[in-house]
């Protein structure tokens, strides 16, 4: 006999076959054929009946619970079969073939003992697995009205059993496929017994779809008259919509293919194998993702052929500075890995990295243009930093991100903290979208004075971020703001927040202009301008009283796009300023084009005016420059009475820092604008002070009494110094023409001292007044122009009164000639 899986017998069968059960199960062994009884629940089956069957299942199961059964009945046969061969050590490929198909058995009668039911079980088992089936059927009549659906059927149109049955088949049928076509696609399936292929149907919602339809066509009669309609009509459904989703994407991918070289789940496979070896020959990998900035901003001004001929060439670069000792691919979008395994050391991933920020930072020639796309990369090694690929390439995503919000770091290797930091980040962006639904953000305004008058002109609108744990500043947010696709939203809202409140004071007499800082992202939005029309309109605030403040950067970033978008801003009547004067990259050709109002020194040169000769003559340059080009400068970040002084000797037009006013809130800021008012810098009061001043330098406090007894009468306002630090203290609160210094002094000399000031304070004359004295490097600090005159200890009465005259002549001259200095 052929070999039989598993008997399958109904309730008739059962007492019609039970002496051959009885015979054939007398001796049962491991891999024995399986007997299953089919029956109702409420059968009753005798003991002894029961005992020569090994399952019962019930008639009620529905079809896939009855399918596991049987296939658990199955897999348990086979099983113990192949272990049956194996101990006889006859296990080949014949008996593995016969253990795959379910085959009929019969006996010497010819009775089919492999599946023996009767026609209702049969009719119910062929039930169940149609009911089962994934594949949707139906059965119509010859007018193609369904007489019969399955779950599947039922799921793949949209509609209930009992909203099909009775229902043409036309309402799942193309729509082409109505009236008269439909009759004779009928007809021909009746002479042709079947027909099978592709259709698009529709379900009850009316959306198309495709779907495979197998058709057949049954006969009422072996004899059937064309004329008379008495068969039926079965069908079996297959939805396509998955493969043609599975062909598009094949499709999109055979698209982009040649710019994506290897998809994110080969490089991982890659990197795996990469990881095993190591793990062998304990080596080291090392994992980059290199990301480009800008090529967002580079995409949208050139276009997208110009974005994938960009993303070409630079994994061109890439790949050629790899060479052989690695893999270099591009994942998605601006980013790329790159794999180097079989390292001894992390010093060639490290060399190789600081090449690929040279190249790749290189412009790139396009049509006369060189455009510029710079690359910041993340490094992470195994097995310091990741075990796994999917770790690796992870923490080098993270150290990527450091970089994107940190703009002065273009390399960064993978650390713990940095993991920790952008979990923080992800958390406090989550919050920030919560903050600005919830009015959780606030403003702060902080004064700005004229320095001539003391008088408040405006406010700067500050953001902050109110939780429940702290308040949070602006320089901890804003970036991420930027990042998340947040700051329009938020500049926005500071937009209205502080046109509204100016608006406000303005109505109570409080004349303030309002200065609103705009972010790179915000002034590149194309709807900046009718967003600020908006507001004024809405707030009432007359243009004038509204002051916009962009960085160097935003707006040389596209010079063409910030000259339009500035220009019309002006239009508008608002004030544009320049944030952050003196930090950034511009050109003076370029700034004489836009049609600016202000200048603001940044507060970095600002901290150090006093200490830094170079902060001091950049500081000295920008109001120049601006004052030159018709602008009002401002200072930021004044916190001392010394720095306000330095800066009023500079001509400086307005400041902007603690030494005046602290940011405030709204209903404060009244109260503070009146204390300033009151409390205004007596330093003001020194514009009709002497316009001789004469400071002595000396630390021998007799040298400086007989100074003093020598020149009282000549009519000098004259102060004294006994070390250099109070020197330039003196210099920095008044306005002094002439210093004399000595030049052997305890810390810096007279003649370094005589240097910081011809850098910080050109105006003032400088003399020497010495009797140790290193001639060459006197000789060469007058040739250099650092001192005017130099006189020997013991000095005459009269040679150091006629050159201190002679000095302050001098001084007059330069105030007359070059009062720009002043």
């Amino acid at each position: 006999m052929a070999s039989v899986v598993l008997y399958l017998l109904d309730r008739q069968a059962l007492t019609r076959r039970i002496a051959w059960l009885r015979a054939s199960r007398a001796e049962l062994r491991p891999d024995s054929t399986p007997v299953l009884l089919l029956s109702a629940d409420g059968d009753e089956v005798a003991a002894d009946e029961l005992s020569l069957v090994d399952a019962r299942i019930s008639a009620t199961l529905s079809g896939t619970a009855f399918c596991e059964q049987i296939m658990h009945w199955v897999h348990l046969q086979a099983s113990a079969q192949l272990w049956a061969l194996a101990a006889s050590g006859s296990l080949g490929q014949p008996a593995l073939e016969r253990l795959l198909p379910i085959e009929a058995d019969t006996d010497a009668g010819g009775h089919d003992l492999a599946l023996e039911l009767s026609a209702d079980s049969r009719l119910t088992l062929l039930c169940k697995l149609a009911n089962a089936a994934a594949q949707g059927m139906f059965i119509c009549d010859a007018l193609g009205v369904l007489r019969w659906v399955n779950p599947a059927f039922c799921a793949l149109c949209g509609y209930t059993s009992q909203e099909l049955i009775g229902r043409p088949s036309s309402l799942l049928l193309p729509l082409f496929m109505q009236g008269d076509s439909y009759e004779e696609f009928r007809l021909r399936i009746r002479q042709w017994q079947g027909w099978d292929g592709e259709l698009n149907g529709r379900n009850k919602l009316g959306e198309s779809f495709p779907f495979w339809l197998t058709l057949q066509y049954i006969p009422g009669s072996e004899q059937e008259d064309p004329g008379t309609l008495t068969g039926f009509y079965t069908g079996i459904v297959t939805d396509l919509r998955t493969s043609r989703q599975l062909e598009e994407c094949v499709l999109h991918l055979s698209r982009t293919g040649s710019l994506s070289e290897l998809n994110r789940i080969l490089v991982e496979e890659r990197l795996t194998q990469d990881i095993r070896q190591a793990e062998r020959s304990r080596q080291l990998v090392a994992v980059l993702h290199v990301d480009l900035r800008r090529f967002r901003s580079l995409n949208e001004k050139f276009g997208y052929a110009v974005g994938d001929w960009l993303l070409m060439s630079q994994l061109q670069r890439l790949q050629a500075l790899v060479g052989d000792r690695g893999l270099a691919s591009r994942l998605a979008a601006n980013h790329y890995a790159v794999i180097l395994p079989r390292l001894e050391s992390l010093e060639p991933a490290l060399e190789l990295v600081q090449q690929i920020v040279d190249q790749l930072s290189l412009p790139l020639q396009y049509d006369n243009h060189d455009i510029i796309c710079p690359p910041v990369v993340g490094l992470s090694d195994f097995p310091e930093q990741g075990r796994t690929a999917l770790e690796l390439m992870s923490n080098a995503d993270t150290a990527v991100d450091w970089c994107r919000t940190h703009p002065n770091t273009l390399i960064q290797r993978f650390s713990s903290e940095q993991a920790l930091w952008l979990r923080q980040q992800t958390d406090l962006l989550q919050g920030l979208r919560h903050a600005l639904d919830h009015d959780e953000l606030f403003l702060e305004y902080q004064p700005q004075l004229n320095m001539r008058t003391g008088k408040v002109t405006g406010v700067e609108a500050l953001i902050r971020w109110r939780t429940a744990e702290r308040i949070i500043p602006p320089k901890e947010f804003i970036p991420l703001a930027e990042e998340g696709g947040l700051i329009v939203a938020i500049s926005d809202w500071v937009l209205k927040t502080a046109c509204q409140q100016a608006a406000a004071w303005l109505a109570e007499g409080l004349e303030l202009n309002m200065a609103v800082n705009l972010s790179a992202v915000h002034f590149q939005h194309g709807l900046l301008v009718e967003q600020v029309a908006a507001c004024l309109a809405s707030s009432g605030l007359p243009a004038e009283r509204l002051e916009l403040e962009v960085t160097e950067g935003c707006i040389m970033a596209d010079v063409n796009q910030a000259i339009s978008t500035l220009n019309r801003l002006k239009q508008l009547g608002v004030t544009l300023s320049v944030d952050d004067f003196g930090t950034g990259y511009s050109s003076l050709s370029y700034l004489k084009l836009f049609p600016l109002d202000k200048l603001k020194i940044d507060q970095s040169f600002v901290f150090d005016l006093l200490d830094s000769n170079s902060d001091a003559v950049i500081v000295r340059a920008i109001i120049a420059l601006g004052h030159a080009m018709g602008l009002i400068v401002i200072a930021e970040g004044v916190e001392t009475q010394e720095q306000y002084a330095y800066l009023r000797l500079l001509h400086c037009d307005e400041m902007q820092g603690f030494l005046r006013g602290r940011p405030t809130s709204a209903s404060q800021l009244p109260a503070l604008v009146a204390q300033i008012s009151s409390t205004h810098d007596q330093s003001t009061t020194q514009e009709g002070a002497p316009s001789r001043i004469l400071l002595l330098v000396d630390d021998e406090p007799s040298i400086l009494s007989a100074l003093r007894r020598t020149l009282r009468s000549s009519g000098y306002q004259i102060m004294t110094a006994a070390t250099a630090e109070a020197a330039l203290d003196c210099m920095a609160h008044y306005q002094i023409g002439v210093i004399v210094s000595d030049n052997r002094m305890p810390g810096v000399t007279g003649l370094e001292l005589l240097r910081q000031i011809k850098a910080r304070y050109p105006h003032t004359v400088r003399v020497m007044l010495s009797g140790y004295a290193d001639l060459e490097a006197l000789s060469s600090a007058v040739n250099a122009g650092e001192i005017f005159r130099f006189i020997s200890k013991p000095w005459e009465e009269g040679e150091l009164k006629v050159a201190i005259n002679d000095a302050f002549d001098k001084y007059d001259e330069i105030s007359v000639l070059r009062p720009s200095l002043f």
